[in-house]
């Protein structure tokens, strides 16, 4: 592939984006410059949106660069540049697929190595990587009966689950509607570990490891039901000062050590996932067990639990609303 053309501005990340850049063309390869002597290389659709992203994760920003490239040219080019600045010595903050399983995975006919790679890297609740195809086209299309869907919508909290199960199906995992069934599913009111005093309202479970559960607590009291959040996130996750009290280690055979965010009082898997470091460290773990092959747990997919997840995240893309 040809050198790209890249132009270059200095930049610091207190100012907007608007204040420096004036481009026709938004799509294209960037590359971010750091006071360190690091840089970052990343591809978008919409340089502007990206930046003032990047600008808020990143405060040692110097300089930027942007290239134009034809949308249908930025996976291989955003490859070629990486390659191509690593081989020249110059330290790059990209993250890769190197702490992922090794060796190739049954995901990578789903989705390009490469584009497994950026999902590790993109900024937190990034609208415009959100890729669902035709699935909510096929859930408005069709109604399903289903006994425990229909139970799931009888509980006060079920708004709640719905956002809750539809921000983590959009931000932290790649291309759901190619991946749904076979690396990822869905149950409602699952009969696990329920108790008289603790039930699930929904489980999401990625390959054979569940990723997030959302659970009602009763109180032996006044008897009310009080919701509980669960979300597994990578072993890599440093929970801050605020956050320790709701996080603690576990094991799975399967996915090894991970961090457990536990948060009682509501659903907030859709709040979490607003701290960049809980969205990366739950893309980590989520995607290094979709490279593991598929989900034993297919049969147990709620098609119409899912349905409505896909619905509510077409719904944030038509109001532009995403998390926020």
């Amino acid at each position: 592939m040809n050198t790209l053309r890249f132009k270059r501005w200095n930049f610091t990340s207190d100012l907007a984006p608007s204040a420096v850049l004036s481009l026709k063309n938004e799509c294209g390869i960037y590359v971010l410059e750091f006071s360190n002597g690091e840089q970052y290389v990343g591809q978008t659709i919409h340089f502007p949106i990206r930046l003032a992203k990047h600008r808020r994760t990143y405060p040692d920003i110097i300089a930027i660069n942007f290239a134009e490239v034809p949308e249908d040219n930025l996976n291989m080019a955003e490859y070629s540049e990486i390659q191509r600045r690593r081989r020249s010595g110059i330290l790059l903050r990209n993250k890769t697929l190197l702490a992922q399983p090794l060796g190739d995975s049954p995901l990578d006919d789903l989705i390009d190595q490469q584009e497994q790679a950026a999902w590790l890297d993109v900024a937190a609740t990034d609208d415009e990587e959100i890729h669902i195809g035709g699935r909510a086209e096929v859930a408005r299309g069709r109604t399903l009966s289903n006994k425990k869907f229909d139970q799931l919508q009888q509980q006060p909290s079920f708004e709640e689950a719905i956002n809750s199960l539809a921000a983590y199906v959009a931000y932290v995992i790649p291309y759901p509607h190619l991946t749904e069934k076979k690396t990822w599913t869905v149950t409602a009111m699952p009969s696990t570990n329920r108790t008289s005093t603790d039930k699930r309202v929904a489980t999401l479970s990625v390959n054979n490891v569940e990723m997030m559960y959302l659970r009602l607590v009763r109180d032996y009291e006044n008897g009310d039901w009080t919701p509980l959040t669960i979300l597994n996130v990578a072993d890599t996750y440093q929970a801050p000062p605020y956050m320790r009290d709701y996080v603690y280690s576990h094991s799975y055979r399967s996915a090894g050590p991970v961090k457990v965010v536990s948060i009682m009082g509501d659903f907030l898997i859709k709040e979490l996932l607003m701290d960049d470091a809980i969205l990366l460290a739950a893309r980590e773990l989520a995607l290094g067990q979709m490279r593991k092959g598929t989900t034993m747990f297919s049969k147990y997919h709620n098609e119409a639990l899912s349905d409505a997840i896909f619905k509510r995240i077409d719904q944030w893309i038509d109001d532009n609303s995403g998390l926020y």
